[in-house]
């Protein structure tokens, strides 16, 4: 975590400390937080959620990011899914109270949101994690829909499938680059 961010978590009475918790799975890495630098950059200036909006914060982690678009942005629905027990409970039990915020401690496999339009991924997942992602949402969507994918280490995995348009995209010095992909409206046979 950058000293920025501490600051910041500080001055908002929340600390989002990594807690480089180790998976038992083998499709999930340690639970960490974005950048705010990127979290603002990216949804004030390259997504920008309306009141129509449903969100998926794939891997929520400390709830950083949900925590970000509760207080800067429209939505009609936040869901955050986190598979590390403690970590989803905290951030479910923070949230309880919020508008239309859920939190799930699940794999979002086993229930994936098929009325989300946006996906958030910040990459502490293995390439196996990303193959499954883009499966599922190659199968189940056939309108446009976004993702974006904040440090995207296996962009490969869109990159060759012809669904997908994808929009590289660098922050600031020493802040990761994210990818804004765009699945395309199909219609699947």
């Amino acid at each position: 975590m950058g000293l920025i961010d501490l600051i910041k978590d500080i001055k908002k009475g929340r600390f989002f400390v990594e807690t480089k918790v180790k998976s038992k799975n083998d499709l999930y890495h340690n639970v960490e937080s974005s950048d705010y630098v990127a979290i603002e950059y990216i949804f004030k200036n390259i997504i920008k959620p309306s009141s129509s909006d449903i969100i998926v914060d794939v891997g929520c982690g400390t709830g950083r990011v949900i925590e970000w678009l509760y207080n800067n942005v429209e939505y009609k629905k936040i869901i955050g899914y986190e598979v590390e027990r403690k970590t989803a409970n905290n951030v479910a039990k923070r949230f309880s109270e919020k508008r239309d915020i859920y939190v799930h401690n699940k794999d979002i496999f086993d229930c994936f949101p098929v009325d989300a339009n946006i996906f958030y991924l910040y990459n502490p997942f293995p390439e196996k994690s990303v193959v499954k992602f883009v499966e599922f949402i190659t199968k189940l969507y056939v309108s446009d829909i976004e993702i974006v994918y904040y440090n995207p280490v296996y962009i490969n995995v869109f990159t060759d499938n012809a669904f997908y348009e994808i929009k590289e995209i660098e922050i600031a010095d020493g802040v990761p680059w994210v990818a804004i992909i765009h699945k395309k409206n199909t219609i699947l046979k």
